[in-house]
């Protein structure tokens, strides 16, 4: 930690961890960088992930440097005292941190009802989850989450949250295209039994006025190729779906 010389250098590096992880694992239209929460603030958050109908996860990074110093140099000299001191500054801080998240960025209907304090490093994740209050016993971020409503992740545990969305965002993209599918479907099945109630009055008108009725393969003429042109459209849209945009330059 040392390698820093400010706060705000510390800051910096939080802020750019944090968003190497959302640019390695997200797509750009799906977060906000410096998002605004509320149009009569000034204040923006570090960033903002962006949910279907435009609802908000706010994010923000938290790095105590000089407190984790404290710690260090508390464990290096053995001194038990100073380490539970400098352990207790360090919840304190974080909780503070965690009540300003929580008046400032958690805004429903704009935002989601909880928010995310990020720590950048897996120690200082680890520290922060580890402690207890002496008296209650209860963990540091169970009271945040209980009081506050922020989770507390750190690189690993936030990787896994922004994975699960991903993964949420591209099931919600195949049933939307699932349901247009469906919609178009249903729109060709419609038009091909029309065509075919058609195709049986010719067949019948014919069969009166001629001696031997018009063969069938020439009245159905119209109706097999409605059948050869929804096969077609239903593969074309099978494929539109395994391969998206890329359909006509991947598929081999």
């Amino acid at each position: 930690t040392k390698v820093f010389s400010s706060v705000k250098k510390f800051g910096t590096a939080a802020e750019f961890s944090l968003a190497s992880l959302l640019k390695y694992l997200l797509a750009p239209n799906q977060y906000i960088a410096n998002a605004k929460i509320k149009e009569d603030k000034q204040e923006t958050v570090e960033f903002a992930i962006k949910l279907p109908k435009d609802v908000l996860i706010a994010i923000d990074s938290y790095f105590p440097a000089s407190i984790l110093e404290k710690i260090r140099d508390a464990d290096d000299k053995n001194d038990k005292k100073l380490s539970q001191e400098a352990r207790y500054e360090l919840a304190q801080e974080v909780k503070d941190k965690a009540d300003k998240i929580n008046k400032k960025y958690i805004y429903p209907p704009k935002t989601v009802p909880y928010a995310i304090l990020y720590l950048p490093t897996e120690s200082l994740f680890f520290e922060v989850t580890a402690y207890r209050y002496a008296k209650t016993k209860e963990l540091l971020i169970q009271k945040i989450k209980r009081e506050s409503n922020i989770n507390i992740l750190g690189p690993t545990t936030l990787s896994v949250f922004l994975q699960s969305l991903q993964m949420g965002f591209e099931t919600l993209q195949v049933q939307q295209r699932s349901r247009k599918i469906y919609e178009d479907l249903q729109n060709i099945s419609y038009k091909f039994s029309q065509h075919l109630s058609v195709a049986r009055r010719f067949n019948a008108a014919a069969a009166k006025r001629l001696v031997a009725p018009i063969p069938l393969p020439f009245t159905y003429f119209v109706s097999l190729f409605d059948v050869c042109l929804c096969i077609f459209l239903f593969e074309v849209i099978v494929d539109w779906i395994l391969f998206g945009e890329n359909l006509f330059f991947t598929r081999p």
